[in-house]
């Protein structure tokens, strides 16, 4: 790479594209691997997440069988107490049998079905399982103590068969049996085994997900390093891409900002394109000066109308034989009611239209200016007193294009003061002759045009 910039003093000197296509493909190069170290580390911390995840999902289901099997115990216990069937049929729509312990189980056997968690859930799961044959017990003994009509219960409890022993039971005794089985040793047991059980399965959890943290997170670590070192191999290029662009092309550039301001050449050097546009210098300086002439023109012409503006007038006054020409001082009738009437957008328009009618009725050698707001002007070379119903003419038929327009601008007209020239005149006279004959059109009625007396 060095002897690349050294050459670039020399000959043609080096190509800047070839430099800066090595640089970029060996930071593209550092950028792929940056992803690619990137990804790594997005896909760690998403494991870590999903490690994290996995242990909520899994302890939540297993507090869950916890949570159902109380919700059991509390609505069988309240229909034991109060006889209201309510509460039976809050019972079977927690214990949702096939549904939520089913999912919580189902949920840990997904994360691993050979774990000591997955069976001590099973475990819980069994015993729940026991626990609700003999609440189902309990609750057919208290619906025939208070005389419940069996068939507004679930089916369930219609199926389950008393001993003949408590059949015979009275009513109180049936109800007593029915509250001893839900606050016998036997069932406070099962009660224990199951949550014995959901907490063995929680520490199993909680261990399972420390190792995988554990686990990711030094993976993480040595992704991190390596993408440490990326980012300084990036850094190193980038700083040698801005040095090797520094000589070969900003340097050169800075150097040659003085001489192009003066118009002088420019030192040959950096990189071979460089070179090549000090080459094109003065093309591109002829081509310069072309465009200053264009912007030259543009500086003498109306932007609304196109016609020649003041600065176009002033530099025809020098250029023109004034004593063979007329000179024609337009103005918009009433031009400030059209804009404060229609709006300016409108009154843009007028003009454009009055501009297109001049250039319609006069001729190509004749001059048309706009000075400026509704004054405009036109000189017609070699014209004399001879043509005045021709201008006349011309004048009338503008005006009935403008107070009948077909393009649906506002209608209006012009009254237009004229002088010819004569041998002797000056610019300035003549313009004073047509603003007067101007004068005299505006105060008789406007819509028509006057001519100087002189």
């Amino acid at each position: 790479m060095k002897k690349l910039v050294k050459q670039s003093d020399k000959g043609e000197g080096v190509r800047l594209d070839v430099v800066t296509s090595l640089l970029v493909e060996l930071i593209l190069l550092i950028a792929a691997v940056l992803f690619y170290t990137t990804w790594r580390v997005h896909a760690g911390c998403d494991a870590m997440v999903a490690a994290l995840d996995q242990y909520t999902i899994s302890r939540e289901s297993a507090v869950e069988m916890v949570r159902g099997s109380d919700e059991l115990t509390e609505s069988v216990r309240l229909f034991a107490m109060t006889g209201n069937t309510r509460y039976v049929w809050s019972y079977f729509s927690a214990a949702d049998t096939s549904g939520r312990r089913n999912r919580a189980l189902m949920t840990l056997y997904a994360v691993d079905p050979d774990s000591s968690g997955y069976l001590a859930l099973q475990k819980s799961m069994d015993e729940s399982m026991a626990l609700m044959s003999r609440e189902y017990y309990s609750m057919r003994l208290t619906a025939e103590a208070d005389g419940i009509d069996l068939s507004t219960l679930p089916r369930t409890l219609r199926a389950v068969t008393l001993t003949q022993a408590d059949e015979a039971l009275s009513a109180e005794g049936k109800r007593d049996k029915a509250r001893a089985i839900l606050f016998d040793e036997e069932y406070q047991n099962s009660k224990s085994i199951i949550v014995e059980n959901t907490r063995i399965c929680a520490e199993y959890l909680q261990a399972q997900s420390r190792l995988k943290v554990t686990s990711q997170s030094l993976s993480l670590n040595r992704w991190l390093r390596i993408q440490w070192i990326l980012i300084i191999a990036a850094i190193a290029a980038v700083a040698f891409s801005a040095l090797t662009i520094q000589r070969l092309a900003l340097r050169p550039l800075r150097r040659s900002v003085s001489p192009i301001l003066s118009k002088q050449p420019l030192r040959n050097e950096g990189a071979r394109e460089f070179r090549t546009l000090v080459k094109a210098y003065n093309a591109l300086l002829a081509e310069t000066n072309r465009r200053e002439e264009k912007l030259t023109y543009n500086a003498m012409h109306d932007a609304l109308t196109g016609l020649y503006n003041r600065s176009g007038y002033e530099f025809f006054l020098s250029r023109v034989d004034f004593t063979t020409c007329a000179l024609l001082l337009v103005d918009v009738d009433y031009f400030k009611q059209v804009n404060d009437t229609h709006g300016h957008l409108e009154g843009d328009r007028v003009l454009c239209r009055l501009a297109d009618l001049l250039r319609a009725h006069f001729r190509e050698n004749d001059l048309l200016f706009r000075f400026g707001g509704d004054e405009f002007c036109v000189i017609m070379r070699k014209t004399g007193p001879l043509q005045y119903d021709l201008i006349s003419q011309k004048i009338e038929r503008i005006n009935k294009s403008l107070k009948k327009p077909s393009d649906g601008t506002p209608p209006c007209s012009i009254s237009v003061g004229v002088a010819f020239g004569k041998a002797g005149v000056t610019p300035e006279e003549l313009t004073r002759s047509a603003d007067e004959a101007m004068y005299k059109i505006k105060s008789s009625g406007k819509c028509g045009c006057a001519f100087s007396e002189d």
